[in-house]
C-alpha cells in the first residue's frame, strides 16, 4: 500500500520540488501555466493525492492537482485568490464550495468558510427586504 509521503508522484517523478510551488519568482504567466499543467498531470498519477491534500499546511502549492495560496499575514478572510486549474474557481469562495461538491470532494475549510458567509450575507439580505415591505 502506497504511503505519504514516500510513494508520492512528486517525489519519484523528477521534477524539482518547486514545481509544486504556487509562485517561482522569475517566472511568466506562460511559464506558470506550463509549471502548473505538468503539476496537475503528475498528481493526477499519484497514489496519496488526496492524503497530500489533507496534509497540507497553511503555505501554498499544489496537492491534488489543486492550487492553494499561500496565506499572506495581515490578509483577512477570503481577500486571497486560490485557483482550481481546471475551472479556474477561486478557493474561500462560494463558487469554490460548488465546485468541490460537483467533484465529489469534501469542501476544505476555505471554501466551507467563504460559503458559510456567502448564505449568511444572502440571508441577511432577504430579511432586510422583508423588513422594508
Amino acid at each position: 500500500m502506497p504511503t505519504y509521503p514516500h510513494d508520492a508522484a512528486c517525489a519519484t517523478s523528477g521534477f524539482p520540488p518547486s514545481t509544486w510551488d504556487e509562485i517561482v519568482a522569475g517566472e511568466t504567466a506562460a511559464q506558470r501555466e506550463a509549471r502548473y499543467a505538468t503539476a496537475v498531470a503528475v498528481c493526477a498519477t499519484c497514489p496519496v493525492a488526496s492524503t497530500c491534500y489533507e496534509k497540507r499546511t497553511d503555505g501554498g502549492g499544489i496537492r491534488d492537482a489543486v492550487i492553494l495560496p499561500d496565506l499572506v499575514p495581515g490578509w483577512s478572510g477570503n481577500e486571497w485568490v486560490g485557483l482550481d486549474p481546471f475551472r479556474k474557481v477561486g478557493h474561500g469562495t462560494a463558487g469554490g464550495y460548488k465546485v468541490h461538491r460537483k467533484l465529489g470532494q469534501d469542501a476544505c475549510t476555505y471554501c466551507l468558510d467563504g460559503n458559510t458567509k456567502h448564505e449568511r450575507e444572502k440571508t441577511a439580505r432577504r430579511l432586510a427586504r422583508r423588513a422594508v415591505a
